[in-house]
């Protein structure tokens, strides 16, 4: 007449919470319900609604699991046993060993075994004044695991133009105008798939005031291409780091839990290619990406830089490496026909023995701002965007940008967004729905930043 219609948990939670077996819960969400006595783990609710913050350890599952988790879901044998041989690692007084038993010996799982990463990182300042930033220098700059934590901001990047800090600032009329040049027809080519489809979504995310966000763009790709360049120049004294990752000021980033999330990249890198990951094959990741549509089925993927970008050393080296197309055909450069096409019209600033971050740099300020009206091309592409272009198809193999349908394809990106499965969730880590042990967050503030300091 019944039957035994219920899940396993609702039988539990419905003696549990009408039966009285428990005491009443402390959550002051719950002071009106009587029946309330069945109280959650630190408060989180899978069912966060409005507040999806109250989900906290809900959303450890499916990869996105490491030693600091208070429990995790939907797990599997190769993971719990690689998450508990770095807990054993790191507290080796609290565990005892079979003679036989070997922490961290898995030749599948070297990513904590092996020594330290070198990790460094640079971070956008926006306009936040100094709190931020400061905030997270001490919270994520300090940690061990960091060799630099470098930032950029107006006043310490140059920029020949009006978003230097001595300059004339754009005024909102003249940045408006410049956003409704680069949404136009003005700007475009044969065969230029990623202007034609991308110009109608230009700052379309700007959170500030336009002239601002637009000197942001700029600045972005200034301060990152000097960065590269300073470790070109000083090359035998200082080495590229095994990771560059980059962020913003209102970035959290857990790097203590970063060489975990290394396992999941190589994971994932597998999971897209059906090939393994190998350090020396360039890898741009992503934490959360956004998809802008480029023909049916296909998609230009962009990292967004407020959840990080992480690039390897192969990527920062390809980024590095001279092109040369004033050669005979058969010795030019394969990135020599990429250059042809000009997606980004890097056709127009390339001059011979360039590398992809000096053409990237000089791309981003060929054109003054107050000659807009007479832009070929302009810098009407949005920071993310140029950088996953400069990625995609500047390190690596790739040799043309035509058809979008195949250079896009993901078998064989070097760009890919971290936990895949799992992004819709990962992309909800910001401001007050972050929590401690997510492995990032966007927009934090300098005081919630400051909480998840760990003594």
């Amino acid at each position: 007449t019944i039957g035994f219609c219920l899940h396993s948990d609702w039988f539990i939670a419905y003696f549990t919470n009408f039966y009285n077996i428990s005491n009443h819960v402390t959550d002051p969400d719950f002071v009106n319900v009587p029946q309330a006595r069945l109280g959650s783990i630190m408060e989180s609710e899978i069912n966060g609604g409005d507040a999806p913050h109250r989900r906290k350890i809900c959303d450890f599952h499916s990869g996105n699991c490491h030693s600091m988790s208070f429990a995790c879901h939907y797990s599997n044998p190769t993971e719990m046993k690689a998450i508990t041989d770095i807990v054993r690692q790191e507290n080796p007084s609290e565990y005892m060993l079979p003679e036989t038993d070997c922490a961290g010996c898995d030749e599948d799982e070297p990513y904590h075994q092996e020594k330290a990463p070198i990790v460094d990182i640079i971070s956008l300042v926006r306009n936040t004044g100094t709190a931020n930033i400061d905030a997270q220098k001490r919270v994520i700059g300090s940690d061990e695991s960091v060799r630099f934590f470098f930032n950029i901001s107006e006043f310490n990047t140059d920029d020949p133009s009006s978003c230097s800090n001595n300059a004339k600032p754009i005024t909102l009329t003249h940045g408006n105008q410049i956003v409704s040049t680069c949404k136009s027809d003005q700007l475009h080519g044969p065969e230029v798939w990623l202007m034609d489809r991308l110009r109608g979504h230009y700052s379309r995310y700007a959170t500030e005031s336009v002239p601002q966000w637009f000197c942001e763009q700029r600045r972005l790709i200034k301060g990152v291409s000097r960065l590269l360049l300073q470790y070109q120049q000083q090359s035998g004294k200082m080495e590229l780091p095994d990771y560059l990752i980059l962020v913003t000021d209102t970035t959290y980033f857990n790097v203590k839990v970063f060489r975990e999330m290394l396992r999941n990249i190589a994971k994932g890198v597998k999971s897209s290619t059906g090939k393994p990951y190998h350090p020396l094959d360039p890898l741009a990741v992503g934490g959360c990406m956004r998809d802008y549509a480029i023909s049916s089925g296909v998609s230009f993927r962009v990292p967004r830089l407020d959840f990080g970008i992480i690039l390897n050393r192969a990527t920062l080296e390809g980024l590095l490496k001279r092109i040369h197309c004033s050669k005979l055909e058969t010795e030019k450069n394969p990135l020599c026909n990429i250059i042809s096409e000009s997606q980004v019209g890097e056709k127009d600033v390339f001059k011979d023995g360039m590398t992809p971050v000096d053409l990237m740099s000089t791309f981003a300020l060929a054109n003054a701002h107050n000659d807009f009206k007479n832009w070929t091309i302009g810098m009407c592409f949005e920071a993310e965007w140029l950088l996953a272009y400069f990625i995609q198809f500047y390190t690596g193999t790739k040799t043309t940008t035509i058809p979008p349908e195949s250079s896009l394809a993901r078998a064989n990106s070097s760009l890919h967004p971290y936990l895949e499965p799992i992004q819709n969730t990962l992309c909800q880590y910001s401001g007050p729905d972050c929590n401690i042990d997510a492995p990032f967050c966007s927009e934090i503030s300098a005081d919630q930043m400051l909480t998840y300091m760990r003594n």
